[in-house]
């Protein structure tokens, strides 16, 4: 029994830094063996085992970071404004409307760096008039409500976002910047699906919504077409408008001004897959069309004026793909 304890408190001396311990000859009159105690460790030590306690704190300080998102209907966002700012010309009602709903006005997703803004229910009136210039049959004026609260994308979504989730990039003009485009309908869902739940394209009613921006006229800054505000082929203005660049390819995803809710390029640069409307399928069915799910909306880089107004609109099949064509990012609530 004496040796096991000499053994065992010498590997504790041992451990804290010293050598071995002495011990005192045994007394032949006494049963017990006498072990000098251990002397306290050396500081350093203790600063050793200090500095491994920090070491040890480390993610905690991680979780705290974290703690700066905000937590959306269990979407976890960075809060950029919780309130429009004096940029964004909305109406009362409208900065009311938001108020109300208690949630951040514009938000970042923090997985793909896409910003987002809210939009609150309210009502609009999508199409247009038979005597506006470029009008077709299935831009007839429906009055709408948008009853549900939903986040849009600031912007289209570029290439570096999407090399961020997809980790490839299928665009014809490159650069981290510039709208992803040359995209399908089913790689914008493969898009959408990696992001996470409750991300999708947004309906062409809310995408009409948010483009309109409250105006009533075929552009939602203007009747006619600026191209030093929109990217389209400037050499075809909107009737008498002005003539501007036919710039032949995309420009950086929010280079150009935006609309009076804070939206940009919603005219122009690409034009942008959204969810279809079921009265305008149905009108599409009524001509001979069949399974349209989704439209592509906001004309182009390459269209004429006519082709960019807010109630342009244009079907193709779910694989379609040119370097005409791209995506806005919509999340419910």
């Amino acid at each position: 029994m004496s040796n096991a304890r000499d053994t065992s408190e010498t590997r504790h001396t041992r451990v804290a830094g010293q050598g071995p311990t002495t011990t005192t000859p045994p007394n032949p009159d006494s049963n017990h063996t006498r072990i000098h105690a251990p002397t306290r460790a050396p500081t350093h030590t203790r600063l050793r085992t200090h500095a491994h306690s920090i070491i040890t704190l480390q993610p905690l300080r991680t979780w705290w970071r974290d703690r700066s998102l905000v937590d959306v209907h269990g979407w976890r966002v960075s809060v950029l404004a919780k309130l429009p700012d004096s940029s964004v010309a909305m109406p009362p009602p409208m900065l009311a409307a938001i108020a109300a709903l208690k949630l951040p006005w514009k938000v970042r997703d923090p997985n793909t760096g896409i910003v987002f803004l809210l939009c609150p229910p309210g009502s609009c009136t999508i199409g247009s008039s038979s005597d506006e210039e470029g009008h077709k049959d299935d831009e007839t004026h429906i009055i709408c409500n948008i009853k549900h609260p939903f986040y849009l994308a600031a912007t289209v979504t570029t290439q570096a976002q999407w090399e961020r989730v997809i980790g490839s990039n299928p665009s014809v003009h490159v650069g981290a910047a510039l709208p992803v485009e040359n995209v399908s309908v089913d790689a914008c869902r493969e898009f959408t699906r990696a992001c996470g739940p409750n991300f999708r394209f947004p309906h062409e009613v809310e995408w009409e919504y948010a483009c309109r921006a409250g105006s009533d006229t075929p552009f939602s800054h203007a009747k006619y077409l600026d191209a030093d505000v929109v990217n389209y082929n400037g050499r075809h203005p909107y009737r008498d408008g002005p003539h501007g660049p036919d710039r032949r390819q995309t420009v950086p995803a929010g280079s150009m001004p935006a609309n009076a809710w804070g939206f940009h390029e919603m005219h122009g640069n690409v034009w942008e897959w959204c969810e279809a409307a079921a009265t305008r399928v149905a009108l599409a069915n009524a001509h001979g069309e069949t399974g349209i799910p989704t439209v592509m909306r906001g004309g182009s880089w390459a269209n004429h004026a006519h082709n960019c107004r807010s109630a342009s609109r244009i079907t193709r099949a779910s694989d379609y793909s040119r370097k005409t064509a791209g995506f806005r990012m919509a999340r419910g609530i």
